[in-house]
């Protein structure tokens, strides 16, 4: 009886080891110094988040502001620290150059580029959320 009671405890100790090395095989690496809402985001977006921002707004066809499970398109507000340190960041993550459009002296970057089904664009330096720098992500369908 307690050979029996063995047996078992060791099939499901070894079914949730199993269980567990299925799920972290299967999930993507987080970029370094991003967690909790930060490390959701980039799940969803499957792109790198630049550590030093902020959520600040996101727009989903499930029109709520929910970081969802399932990829949708995204439009994506990300409050920084300064707009020149995000080009940067995501030329060497993603190995793309941004382009840089000059007026009055201030530097505007956009990055487009197509990953799997869906079609980025990076925009730095356009606008402010709540008097802050912030750059935007959005994810459309190809």
């Amino acid at each position: 009886m307690i050979e029996k009671r063995i047996l078992v405890v060791s099939l499901l100790i070894c079914l949730l080891l199993l269980t567990y090395c299925a799920k972290t095989k299967d999930q993507k690496p987080v970029q370094p110094g991003v967690t909790g809402e930060l490390a959701q985001l980039q799940k969803f977006l499957d792109i790198p988040i630049y550590p030093n921002s902020e959520l600040a707004d996101i727009t989903t066809p499930l029109r709520d502001s929910k970081i969802p499970d399932e990829p949708l398109q995204a439009q994506v507000t990300l409050t920084i620290d300064e707009y020149e340190k995000v080009p940067p960041f995501y030329e060497k993550e993603l190995g793309m150059e941004f382009t840089v459009d000059t007026e009055d002296g201030k530097k505007y970057y956009e990055l487009q580029f197509e990953k799997g089904d869906w079609l980025y664009i990076i925009f730095v330096g356009h606008n402010t959320f709540e008097n802050r720098p912030c750059f935007s992500i959005e994810r459309w369908e190809k």
